[in-house]
């Protein structure tokens, strides 16, 4: 069984690095070798992508949807499934 590995990533919206635990046994490799992670940040998520060797390949920061909005959302799409 592969070792956990400690990875070093730095979040542009933070402007903060992070050491992070990963399980290579938890992550499921792509067919092109690579595989994404995504950190809760609070109000957005970062996902970095990294290769076999766990070297980081790019990385994404993304804004959270807010509860509210995607209750509203929910309810929409509820009103129109109806019809």
């Amino acid at each position: 069984m592969p070792e956990k590995r400690i990875v070093r990533l730095f979040c542009k919206r933070c402007q903060k690095w992070y050491e992070e635990l990963l399980d290579p046994s938890e992550l499921d490799l792509s067919p092109v070798g690579v595989f994404s992670v995504a950190f809760d940040h609070g109000d957005h998520v970062l996902t970095v992508f990294l290769d076999e060797q766990f070297a980081i390949r790019g990385d994404n920061v993304a804004d959270k949807v807010a509860e509210d909005s995607q209750d509203e959302k929910s309810r929409a799409l509820e009103y129109f499934e109806k019809y």
